[in-house]
């Protein structure tokens, strides 16, 4: 008597751990067989670098767990700024995704910021981004003309910025502020404190002939009432004649 054996072929499975990426399903066939590799997982930020053991070609005979490996994106900060500086911190050459940067920008001499431009539009001082892709950021600066600094008065002055009474005190409901023009124009202030950044804007809602008036709750965009300090109001004025003046004052508050 001649007995054969008879053999099943035994199954095995190929599990995938992403890593953080994109999920893969895995892989059951017979042992033995041609492997067809699944599509690439995906992860933000990331670059795949494919798996840890390698992939065989053939299923082999135990299951198998395999692991991706990704490398962590890296992107360039591009800063561009004109009658001014921006500075970095941290400053690298490139930086990792997720990286938190923060930028402050700098006037020169008779020039103040205005606005950033590029990948982030708004005038918030100092600017947070974090690094997602490669950026460009722009810090546009505005030449200030300088007529008057501290005046109270107002009746009969000539162009420029001036307070119903400076300094005020961080008790008052509100603090006065006049801006000459002379001739009409429209008339917006920028209120900055010390270190550059924007504490309230205000447009006037129609042109003025020749002096507006605006008035501050000592209050900044997030509605919080300021402390003491010395505070920087820069009115632009745009004239018919379609001239762009700047003036700028300071208001002082005390305790």
């Amino acid at each position: 008597l001649s007995l054969t054996a008879q053999w099943t072929v035994n199954e095995y499975t190929i599990s995938f751990d992403s890593d953080g990426g994109s999920a893969v399903d895995a892989i059951t066939q017979n042992f033995g067989t041609d492997i067809t590799a699944p599509a690439a997982p995906t992860k933000e930020g990331h670059t795949f670098d494919g798996w840890e053991p390698e992939l065989p070609e053939t299923m082999p005979a135990d299951d198998l767990s395999l692991t991706a490996q990704w490398t962590i994106n890296t992107y360039v900060l591009t800063l561009t700024a004109e009658n001014g500086v921006i500075t970095a911190d941290p400053e690298q050459e490139e930086y990792e995704h997720g990286s938190v940067v923060t930028l402050t920008p700098k006037a020169d001499e008779e020039y103040t910021f205005g606005e950033w431009n590029g990948d982030v539009v708004g005038d918030e001082v100092p600017l947070t981004i974090t690094m997602e892709k490669n950026m460009e950021v722009v810090a546009l600066f505005d030449q200030t003309v300088i007529i008057h600094e501290d005046e109270t008065g107002h009746n009969g002055a000539a162009r420029g910025v001036y307070f119903g009474v400076n300094p005020v005190s961080v008790q008052d409901e509100a603090a006065d502020i006049f801006v000459v023009t002379g001739d009409p124009a429209q008339v917006s202030i920028t209120i900055f404190d010390m270190v550059g950044n924007v504490i309230d804007r205000q447009e006037a809602p129609a042109q003025t002939k020749k002096a507006g008036r605006f008035t501050w709750d000592l209050r900044n965009r997030q509605g919080m009432r300021v402390c003491a300090g010395s505070y920087m109001v820069i009115a632009e004025v745009a004239y018919d004649s379609g001239a762009v003046q700047r003036y700028r004052a300071v208001l002082g508050i005390k305790e």
